[in-house]
């Protein structure tokens, strides 16, 4: 942080919201690269402008001066003395990419070095004009001057004619609304006047005893706006509706309400029991009515608390049209790239966690899927492709697609490159049906890219992308038909903190078992069980089920000594598998906890959970455990 009296806080609030408003620049240009919407330019000065007033404030006057740069070329086309060209777009995109990387580096503590000359003089060279000046402007008024923020309106008015207000104390809105007391007006302009010509301008200002100008050096530039402490601002501030907090806290607030969760359910079983005890007499129906009311009250503040966690997906679809414009320009292809319900909400864990996967399906379609242009029009295309990512919401999950119409995948191809690979035999390539080639693409070092390129093509990618998608409870799925196109589903949990299951006994062990994966439950007869081709399957009201007992995935045989049967059926996607367990315990709320490396990697599990008696129960997986189950009954896995 800069040696100034600028707070750790107010320090750290510029940088979120600096790289807010970089991210919201960057769209805004990209739309003016398509249309020169009046609105959209008008949007774009003003995220510039406030960028420019944000850095002067905290004595970034590098910065400050490479934002002003930019909005005196958009004000000149908004005032129709420029029209956009492809070298303004340019030189804007790389003045944000210098903001973003200065950015990074004072996020990091770094001493910033700004490599601005180049740019600064491609700007000024845009408006075909020499370099500017600032200056510090303080203006006194006489002691019985009535209106004082009236006269510093005055002298905002004719220095904003002679150039660009870098900073005023009091600033505009304190001015307008607040009627400030002051002994003093200061105000830094940039402007290619000299000290003489503004003295002069200002000297026409009624009740002004005095007024001092002095050029300042560059870096010199809103230091004494620093040192006010915050106070003063170019800019009109809106009003403020919402806080930032770190997401520490809402972690900590989030395990702190799973505690809760986890107490309520033991307490409930405590109430239950003495509700039963007569001894209790009334106070275990006293304790059972306190603890239904107590559950919605921590019901209530889980609600709360998990909406806290909800981040719109925007937050990383926002920064995908530039590299997808970017990525097209150097493949020298033509894309047209959608994107659609930016505003679904997932929880923020994952959001996190699912950027780098998408940056890779998304870079995988301009590269592999999208053809040139040429070869688009000899099959009958437009030249432009079109990528379309799309987010969702369907039941309890957050789907997200990429999806493209380009060249789809090649199936033969895929097959010739699994066999020079080893990853396929040649017995098993003749009866390999078209889903299990197109789930060959997931395995890890398969490629179909000729070469190497910048964009992709190292064979390593889309088995990592499968990888870290399993990771956080997802699934990702491949449609592709050659020559249309091809898209990526993930389906993904809609938060990793708290699930709501079907408690299992197994072997005196608990599981629980995500209750939307839980198609019915039932207790059914030996006579329903039946064996077909060596395998153990369900006959559930005409329909044949395979049928597997939960103990199998742990390398024990079926029992077949039982009379009845609790099971349940479990579906997910277009698969179902009937499970057999020792008992059933109830439908609640769990808190999920990961499994320490110690435990390792525990087949068909995904993590624990504190039950009311304070033991702990396995998550069933129902993903992987349903792909556990058809390995071991030699039905080929799923992706």
């Amino acid at each position: 942080m800069p040696d100034l009296k600028v707070t750790k806080e107010q320090w750290t609030v510029f940088l979120e919201e600096l790289g807010e408003q970089i991210q919201e620049a960057e769209l805004l240009i990209l739309k003016i690269e398509k249309s020169q919407d009046p609105q959209t330019l008008n949007d774009l000065f003003r995220v510039v402008h406030t960028v420019k007033g944000s850095a002067a404030l905290v004595g970034q006057s590098e910065m400050a001066e490479l934002a002003h740069g930019m909005e005196s070329v958009l004000d000149a086309v908004r005032e129709k003395h420029l029209e956009i060209s492809p070298e303004i777009i340019e030189v804007l995109l790389s003045c944000l990419d210098a903001l973003k990387k200065q950015r990074e580096d004072l996020s990091l503590g770094k001493q910033v070095l700004p490599q601005t000359a180049n740019l600064l003089a491609a700007l000024q060279s845009i408006l075909k004009i020499g370099p500017e000046r600032i200056f510090e402007v303080i203006v006194n008024f006489s002691p019985d001057c009535e209106m004082p923020s009236v006269r510093a309106y005055q002298v905002l008015a004719k220095l904003k004619g002679i150039g660009n207000i870098v900073f005023s104390n009091p600033g505009a809105r304190e001015l307008k609304e607040e009627a400030p007391i002051f002994s003093a007006f200061i105000v830094q302009v940039e402007s290619e006047k000299s000290v003489n010509e503004i003295e002069m301008l200002l000297q026409d200002v009624g009740e002004v005893s005095s007024v001092s100008v002095k050029t300042l050096e560059k870096k010199a530039a809103s230091l004494e706006a620093s040192q006010l402490g915050g106070k003063g601002s170019p800019t009109d501030a809106k009003s403020i509706h919402t806080v930032r907090v770190n997401v520490e806290l809402f972690d900590n607030l989030m395990n702190l309400v799973g505690e809760l969760v986890t107490g309520r359910t033991r307490l409930m079983k405590i109430g239950s029991v003495l509700g039963q005890t007569q001894e209790a007499g009334g106070i275990g129906q006293e304790v059972v009515n306190s603890m239904q009311d107590l559950s919605k009250i921590i019901g209530a503040l889980q609600d709360e608390v998990m909406k806290a966690r909800l981040v719109a997906v925007e937050a990383i679809m926002s920064k995908f049209p530039r590299m997808i414009r970017d990525l097209s320009l150097r493949s020298q292809k033509e894309i047209i790239f959608e994107m659609e319900g930016e505003n679904t909400q997932m929880d923020r864990s994952i959001l996190e966690e699912i950027s780098d996967p998408m940056i890779h399906l998304l870079r995988n379609a301009v590269d592999h899927g999208i053809e040139d242009p040429d070869s688009r029009l000899k099959l009958g295309k437009p030249r432009q492709g079109n990528i379309k990512l799309q987010a969702f919401h369907q039941e309890n999950h957050v789907i997200l697609r990429v999806s493209d119409d380009g060249r789809g995948i090649d199936l033969e191809m895929v097959k010739r490159r699994a066999l020079e690979r080893g990853i396929l035999t040649p017995e098993k390539s003749r009866t390999i049906t078209p889903e299990e080639v197109l789930n060959l693409i997931f395995t890890p070092g398969f490629s179909t890219a000729q070469a190497v390129s910048d964009v992709s093509g190292r064979g390593v990618g889309l088995d990592i992308v499968k990888q870290r998608i399993k990771k956080i409870g997802g699934k990702i799925e491949v449609d592709s038909t050659t020559g249309k196109g091809t898209s990526f589903k993930i389906k993904l949990p809609f938060s990793l903190a708290i699930v709501e299951g079907l408690q299992v006994l197994f072997h005196e062990t608990a599981f629980v078992i995500p209750t939307s994966a839980v198609r019915e439950i039932s207790q059914v007869e030996a006579e329903q069980l039946k064996t077909l081709a060596g395998k153990k399957v369900l006959m559930l009201r005409g329909n044949v089920i395979p049928l597997v007992w939960l103990g199998e995935s742990f390398g024990e045989s079926f029992p077949e000594d039982r009379k009845s049967y609790s099971i349940a059926v479990l579906s997910l996607e277009n698969r179902e598998v009937a499970v057999a367990v020792d008992a059933f315990l109830g439908n609640q709320e769990f808190v999920i906890k990961t499994i320490g490396p110690l435990l390792g990697d525990l087949p068909g599990v995904s993590g624990a959970t504190v039950l009311a008696d304070g033991s702990v129960g396995l998550i069933l997986d129902v993903g992987s455990f349903i792909q556990l189950m058809e390995q071991k009954r030699g039905v080929p896995a799923a992706a």
